[in-house]
């Protein structure tokens, strides 16, 4: 955590990149809530979470994301998902939908389904048995072979603050999580972003 004197006379303390808490100077009383500029009505706890939740698009490690592309693939798009999860097959039906994304997959495990995830790792194409899975519902087959990179993507995950499957970011920096409608994802997705879209 860290903590910062905020102009409206209480210390902003930042426990995660989604998670702000206030507290007065004597560290007595603490505020977890939303701070609203009443003067513009604009939400000052929720633009600092969005500042604090982007990333460096470059920083990310693509070696350990299965990569899928859609058509052309000239956009691109990287989200935390898990094998086990519902909404992320939702997710894979509306990208296969758009027919100019490339989908960079960090898998890791939420919902204890470590064994699922390793089957799409070890396969010998890790695109292919996800799609399947996450499309069609074809489970992988079981395989055997270094899984490390599911360790890599949790610890990962962590460190960006990923609480949730899906979660989306875009090359803007900007995140998303859970699963927007296909007619908003495909402008986020053409858009880089989503503020760019608007």
């Amino acid at each position: 955590a860290y903590v910062t004197k905020k102009p409206f006379g209480l210390w902003e303390v930042v426990l995660s990149p989604n998670r702000i808490i206030y507290v007065d100077d004597q560290v007595r009383h603490a505020f977890a809530g939303r701070v609203i500029n009443l003067e513009t009505m604009t939400d000052l706890t929720q633009a600092r979470i969005e500042e604090l939740s982007r990333i460096d698009w470059a920083s990310l490690p693509l070696r350990d994301a299965i990569k899928v592309v859609h058509g052309s693939g000239k956009h691109e798009v990287a989200v935390f998902a898990d094998a086990a999860c519902i909404y992320c097959r939702r997710l894979e039906s509306y990208f296969s939908k758009i027919s100019d994304v490339t989908v960079y997959t960090f898998i890791f495990s939420m919902k204890n389904s470590r064994n699922l995830s390793r089957g799409i790792v070890c396969s010998r194409n890790a695109p292919q048995a996800w799609t399947d899975l996450m499309i069609k519902g074809k489970q992988p087959e079981a395989g055997e072979c270094d899984d490390s990179l599911l360790d890599r993507n949790d610890a990962l995950s962590k460190k960006l603050g990923v609480t949730g499957t899906p979660t989306i970011f875009f090359p803007s920096g900007e995140r998303l999580g859970g699963v927007p409608s296909f007619e908003d994802l495909q402008a986020f997705v053409k858009a880089g972003g989503i503020q760019g879209s608007a």
